[in-house]
């Protein structure tokens, strides 16, 4: 709960698409926790050691971590051939990690590891639309968007989101919000950008170690 993480009702009680997100972008803190814990519930009748634990968590943390940097790469605009090449670097090491952890491969995972950078390389423009995470965002902004314009006909609130969709996607928009981003050299907006360029960096070096590890 510290993390924000849920396990839905919906789909058995598993993780949906936005919590493994979290889970993966916490996963070297979230796997300190756990095997911290685990090291100290340990008994004398316990099939695990101290060692066998650490091993055990250091694999999962590894797997997530290449997995974010999997469907980091995924959401790029007009990937690179050098972002695809990483991609399938990514892929290959995460696969082969979960089969000596004893995982199966599934449909999914065998996706993955055959025809997803393929696909990156000729899809013009890429995938970045392409996945479970996008039709659930579709859902939580079309619940905001209901809630914001209930007090509106239907048809009145449809025209009002088709108008703002259309302002928000348009290239000068866009070009204007990215020159208001530039204007700030200091401040509680500038703070927040280098922040998060840290942070990229930082999940970019992690993964990276991730597949030479």
């Amino acid at each position: 709960q510290r993390y924000k993480i849920n396990r839905a009702e919906y789909h058995g009680g598993d993780l949906t698409g936005v919590d493994i997100k979290k889970l993966m972008h916490d996963a070297a803190n979230i796997m300190k926790e756990i095997r911290e814990y685990l090291i100290n519930s340990l008994h004398d009748d316990s099939n695990e050691t101290e060692q066998s634990i650490i091993d055990k968590c250091g694999n999962v943390e590894t797997l997530l971590t290449l997995w974010d940097g999997i469907l980091s790469n995924l959401h790029t605009r007009f990937p690179t051939t050098e972002v695809c090449d990483e991609t399938q670097k990514f892929v290959d090491a995460a696969i082969k990690l979960a089969h000596e952890m004893g995982m199966s491969k599934t449909v999914k995972g065998h996706g993955a590891e055959r025809h997803i950078v393929s696909q990156m390389r000729r899809v013009y423009g890429g995938l970045f639309e392409f996945d479970e995470q996008w039709a659930e965002r579709i859902h939580q902004e079309g619940y905001k968007y209901d809630m914001k314009y209930r007090s509106r006909s239907e048809a009145k609130a449809a025209y009002v989101r088709v108008s703002n969709t259309r302002r928000s996607t348009k290239p000068q928009t866009q070009n204007a919000m990215k020159r208001v981003k530039q204007r700030f050299k200091k401040g509680p907006l500038k703070r927040t950008l280098d922040n998060e360029e840290e942070e990229r960096k930082a999940k970019r070096e992690r993964r990276l170690a991730a597949v030479e590890g």
